[in-house]
């Protein structure tokens, strides 16, 4: 798909300038394009949340994912937690309407991530749980065209509860550097 923009957003930019009259080749190449989804498949392999051989082990944790939100920029910062009451939730959610009724049957799940650009949508993409750690897995997409500020953003989800005991951990923490594509 990420080829298919590329050649879409070539044709588009040819045609109007003026220099190209018809369609580019099938087999036209974009190198940097194809670079950059190499090392964006290592990373994810690299990070890989469950290895292969270990999966049958895991369990998935259901979410349904309720927000996000954008926080002012104070560097990079990375984190996941498990909220299960009213007094725990971060600040900027206090007005979200999660009261004790709320968490007398759920928690939630609260996801804080800096990138590179504001433009990169992030999600979480899954939660799995193995004997007392739950790990979760941000899904990361990134345009072809962005803006050059970083941004931090706050993502929750409602999980179920009784998961307060386990410990949390970020997979995937932001995507890699300019400096690691290359």
């Amino acid at each position: 798909m990420l080829r298919q923009m590329s050649v879409i957003l070539c044709m588009s930019l040819t045609l109007g300038a003026g220099g190209f009259a018809g369609p580019l080749p099938e087999d036209a190449v974009f190198p940097k394009t194809e670079r950059i989804a190499a090392a964006m498949e290592r990373f994810r392999a690299e990070h890989s949340s469950v290895p292969e051989e270990d999966a049958s082990q895991a369990e998935p944790v259901s979410f349904k994912e309720c927000g996000r939100m954008r926080l002012t920029y104070t560097g990079g910062r990375h984190s996941v937690s498990y909220v299960d009451s009213p007094e725990e939730l971060p600040y900027d959610l206090r007005t979200e309407g999660y009261d004790e009724d709320f968490f007398s049957e759920h928690a939630l799940l609260v996801v804080v991530e800096t990138v590179n650009s504001g433009s990169v949508r992030i999600g979480i993409e899954s939660a799995v749980r193995e004997d007392d750690t739950v790990a979760v897995t941000l899904s990361h997409e990134v345009p072809e065209y962005g803006t050059d500020d970083m941004a931090t953003w706050m993502l929750w989800a409602e999980v179920e509860s009784g998961l307060g005991d386990c410990e949390w951990e970020l997979v995937n923490p932001a995507l890699p550097s300019e400096m690691e594509l290359k």
